[in-house]
């Protein structure tokens, strides 16, 4: 059962160049550019083939409760594959970014651009080295599992690559309004557009009149003020009150999901009784490809299995 834990490497590094000029004793501006490269990579345990291999679920096992002998507990173990083995992220990012720093006798002002490209490259591994589903130790040992489940990619390119561009401007005010009063207000509007979509599929859109192919764009104004009082200005009694509306980047999955699940990459294998495959462990551990897949989505036969969306 310790096969069922994982590896994983993990590599970020950030380069960053800054150019900080002053125009005039009022007038400050600074250039920002900033590369940043994220990899993540989950492995399968050592003791496993690098390709991973399916999984047993084996529930009601039972075993005599050391507080009462003459009852039972019961659980589910598993062993074999790891689940999220084979998942991959290789992504980059560049960023640019302009602040302008405007200082008067009453007001600061900070006045700012910038935009952000970013290029990721994924590979979905969740479920799909396959689980072969057990009740009880007997029907394990017999070879007799009652269902087998796997998501199987029905391409030899299971990457999933695309492009986000997020422009973005923001704008703030400084003053004192009194002695010991500060008043700090401003805004910024972040615009996310995934450039790349994914695939159309036509039975999706014939049975549910749903497109599959939409891209994902978001518009953010966020607003906030803030009010720091200094009620003595000997820096030792201070209230402060702020508020605004705050929100943050899409999280990638979003995207990702939608183009992996459009029913032209991944095929969901659900099948019970006597479809289910006779499990081969020490053939797996020497093939990885023998085991249960593509041939059961090929097999006409074999009808519980339905394009994942």
């Amino acid at each position: 059962m310790y096969e069922v834990y994982s590896t994983r490497k993990s590599s970020n590094n950030s380069l960053m160049a800054s150019l900080r000029t002053t125009l005039n004793p009022k007038v400050t501006n600074e250039l920002k550019l900033q590369h940043f490269w994220e990899y993540n990579k989950m492995f399968a345990n050592p003791q496993l083939p690098e390709a991973n291999i399916p999984r047993a679920t084996v529930a009601n096992v039972a075993s005599v409760n050391p507080t009462d002998s003459t009852k039972s507990l019961f659980t589910s173990i598993q062993l074999g594959g790891q689940r999220y083995g084979g998942d991959y992220f290789n992504n980059n990012l560049i960023q640019l970014v302009d602040n302008v720093y405007v200082n008067t006798n009453k007001f600061n002002f900070t006045f700012g651009a910038g935009v952000t490209f970013s290029n990721q490259n994924s590979i979905y591994g969740s479920e799909t080295n396959g689980r072969f589903w057990y009740t009880g130790l007997a029907a394990f040992e017999n070879l007799a599992p009652y269902r087998f489940t796997r998501d199987v990619y029905l391409s030899n390119t299971p990457n999933v690559k695309f492009n986000v561009l997020i422009p973005t401007v923001y704008a703030q005010a400084q003053t004192t309004l009194a002695p010991g009063l500060n008043v700090t207000g401003g805004i910024r509007v972040d615009y996310t557009d995934y450039l790349t979509k994914p695939n159309f599929n036509q039975t999706v859109f014939n049975t549910l009149g749903l497109r599959t192919d939409n891209r994902l764009a978001t518009l953010q104004v966020q607003p906030r003020v803030q009010a720091t009082w200094d009620v003595r200005q000997d820096g030792k009694h201070i209230i402060r009150v702020g508020g605004g509306i705050l929100g943050s980047a899409l999280n990638p999955y979003s995207m990702i999901n939608n183009m992996l699940f459009d029913g032209s990459h991944i095929a969901s294998i659900d099948v019970t009784g006597n479809l289910v495959p006779t499990p081969n462990f020490p053939a797996y551990r020497a093939n990885p490809a023998s085991a249960p897949g593509l041939d059961l989505v090929n097999n006409p036969t074999c009808l519980n299995y339905t394009p994942s969306i």
